[in-house]
């Protein structure tokens, strides 16, 4: 007498192919929290600063730093001479290294600027001013947490969080 349905062996292939498909759906589905875009954009921003410092501090020269609502740029300052003042006047700036937000991040902070000349001065010794935070946000203006970047003058600056 024979029997109709299927196997066992049947059964195990078809879970098989159906978790596999069902993996490679959730990998290919984009986030929706936009938190973690402006985590890693936000540490991003502390990574690039605190590479721009060792550099300074490696080839003794001055980087400015502009930031705007379309990205951030190095530029480095083509003569510089120990015991300067960092208000340097009208110093000649060439471009080093440009950076460009993802397209879903707000920045505010009071060293933003629509201005191509840095508003924040990184010196051969490491140290910068002035001090800084920039708020990261993603629109809607809050998605639960803004990000804040806070600069306090020496160390690399640090990424923090604010509920909303």
């Amino acid at each position: 007498m024979k029997q109709s349905g299927f196997t066992l062996v049947e059964l195990l292939v078809v879970i098989a192919i159906i978790a596999a498909m069902a993996g490679v759906a959730v990998v290919a589905i984009p986030n929706p929290n936009p938190s973690k875009a402006i985590s890693q954009e936000a540490q991003r921003f502390s990574d690039e600063f605190a590479i721009i410092q060792d550099r300074a501090s490696a080839e003794q020269r001055v980087y400015g730093l502009v930031i705007n609502s379309s990205g951030f740029e190095f530029k480095v300052v083509e003569s510089w001479t120990e015991g300067n003042s960092v208000t340097l006047p009208e110093p000649v700036w060439e471009d080093a290294f440009d950076f460009e937000w993802r397209e879903d991040v707000q920045i505010s902070g009071a060293v933003t600027s629509a201005l191509d000349s840095p508003t924040v001065l990184i010196t051969p010794d490491g140290f910068y001013q002035p001090e800084f935070e920039l708020t990261m946000s993603a629109p809607p203006r809050c998605s639960g947490v803004d990000f804040a970047i806070v600069g306090n003058g020496y160390n690399a600056p640090q990424v923090m969080f604010d509920e909303c």
